[in-house]
Parts: structure tokens; C-alpha cells; sequence
């Protein structure tokens, strides 16, 4: 988390004590004061995907919740599977796995897919996308979201 306005003064930034996510209750680590508005913190870790109240604690008091005071845990897609393991551009492969909620784009290497379509009923864990043109070779398949599943053994997609 970083330059949250948490809309206070000099005195109350320099003061503050504590910064809190509230709703796991887990104090923030290593708070650096950027300027008279700001604070740069590290957020405690989370175990799911979530939005959460930043709530600043100084002598005054705390800070109020407003639609500034929110941070958003995000996971990275991982990919577990690809279903199809080989075959030639345009073909249909299913990509399953996890953090697919969002999803921008789907990659085999280089290219990105024209045809990303989630599956309706599991669209947070399954894909179905066609396989692009001007690829071949073996080539991890990666999710992109915020952010981009990283490769692994279980992505791999061999062009013929």
C-alpha cells in the first residue's frame, strides 16, 4: 500500500502509531511518514482476496472510513492445468485453475489470445481460448488479471 491520504495533519501523520487493516485486526509493519498527507506502510498478508478498511491511529483518535480508506488484496491467477496439451493455432483449449475473476488476456508465450471466453458457472477457475497464430513450440500459457499467473510445469502447451 502506498501514499494513502488518510486526511491528516502534519502533527497527526508524525503522531500516528498505528496503521490498521480492519478487518483482519493485524497492525501494518514499517510506517514511513512520505510528507504532511501521507503514509507508506506494508500491508499484513492475506489469506483471501479482499477489499479492507485502512483506519490510521494517532493521539487525536482514529481516522474515519471513507471511500479513500480502502486497500485491495489481490492473488495472482495461477494456471494448474491446460487441457489439450499440444496442438495448432486456433485450436480450443481449456485453461483451468485459479484467480480468473477479471481476466484481461490469456498468453501462449508471446501471443495473446483473440477469443477468451470464462466458463459461466466457473468463471473464477476456467477458461476456454483459442489457441493464437504465430507461435510453435512448446509455450507456457499464462492468465493475466492485476497481475500474471507465473509459469509452471502445469501450463505448458506444445504447438503441432
Amino acid at each position: 500500500m502506498t501514499a494513502l491520504h488518510p486526511e491528516a495533519s502534519r502533527q497527526a501523520v508524525v503522531e500516528a502509531a498505528l496503521v490498521l487493516l480492519e478487518r483482519m485486526g493485524v497492525p501494518a509493519g514499517n510506517i514511513m511518514v512520505v510528507d504532511d498527507n501521507n503514509l507508506t506502510v506494508i500491508s499484513p498478508p492475506a489469506v483471501t482476496a479482499s477489499t479492507v478498511d485502512v483506519v490510521v491511529t494517532t493521539m487525536q483518535g482514529l481516522s474515519g472510513k471513507t471511500s479513500n480508506s480502502k486497500f485491495n488484496y489481490f492473488f495472482p491467477p495461477v494456471v494448474s492445468d491446460v487441457e489439450s496439451h499440444s496442438g495448432a493455432a486456433s485450436d480450443e483449449v481449456v485453461v483451468t485453475g485459479s484467480g480468473f475473476t477479471g481476466v484481461t488476456g490469456v498468453s501462449f508465450g508471446d501471443a495473446t489470445s483473440q477469443e477468451v471466453v470464462p466458463d459461466p458457472d466457473t468463471p473464477d477457475t476456467r477458461l476456454t481460448v483459442s489457441a493464437p497464430f504465430g507461435v510453435s513450440g512448446d509455450v507456457h500459457v499464462t492468465v493475466t488479471t492485476a497481475d500474471t499467473s507465473a509459469p509452471t510445469d502445469n501450463d505448458l502447451f506444445t504447438y503441432q
